[in-house]
């Protein structure tokens, strides 16, 4: 049945069944997010068809936090990045597949139920990743950790949110990164760095406690 204005076809999408919010289609333009979201807030399993990623930088945080508000099984994985959210929460789930969250500068506050963990016999390190979020609370990164406990989730420094910019010069880089745990690039970035012309007492220095690389 054809719709006869924008604001019935709006009404009619308006909300899905439990059915559809759990096997939805894939998701391509904002608007189908914003559908998505709209038309399965509130419902407590949520998944698609086909598609295993879900970006939230294609929804407001309002519309984020209403569509996950009472999800207990979210059957694709989340990707919270360079979004301009301050506050999150998935605060019913039970079960979730995956979950990153990277280079959000003003995420204040991620909350979980603290019920599901991921088990490192079945999942790798970066079932979980959390970087480059240099608000982000240490509640929040303890509620990260009970998630997955063995994952890549770094709280913020200079070092775990690198910029390729600020490597180029290999003697500023050890001055700043000496002593640091983690040295990370921004994003998805390939840093190599020569440290050929070091001496030996300052590259010893630079990796004296460094854990990640």
């Amino acid at each position: 049945m054809a719709c006869f204005s924008a604001l019935l076809c709006t009404y009619a999408h308006a909300f899905f069944t439990v059915q559809e919010c759990a096997s939805y289609p894939a998701l391509v333009t904002d608007a189908d997010y914003v559908r998505f979201a709209e038309g399965c807030a509130g419902k407590e399993v949520l998944g698609f068809k086909v598609q295993q990623e879900f970006h939230a930088i294609r929804l407001t945080e309002p519309l984020f936090n209403g569509l996950f508000a009472n999800a207990r099984r979210i059957n694709f994985h989340i990707y919270v990045q360079n979004t301009e959210f301050r506050h999150i929460e998935l605060p019913s789930v039970e079960y979730i597949p995956g979950l990153t969250i990277r280079n959000n500068a003003l995420l204040e506050q991620f909350r979980i139920l603290k019920r599901y963990q991921f088990d490192r016999t079945v999942f790798g390190p970066t079932v979980v990743t959390v970087d480059g979020n240099k608000m982000l609370d240490d509640e929040s990164m303890g509620c990260l950790r009970y998630l997955c406990s063995y994952c890549d989730i770094f709280k913020w420094s200079t070092c775990a949110s690198l910029e390729v910019e600020q490597t180029t010069n290999v003697v500023e880089f050890a001055q700043m990164c000496s002593g640091k745990r983690v040295w990370k690039p921004q994003g998805s970035a390939v840093i190599e760095i020569d440290i050929s012309s070091l001496e030996q007492e300052i590259i010893d220095e630079l990796f004296r406690s460094v854990t990640y690389i």
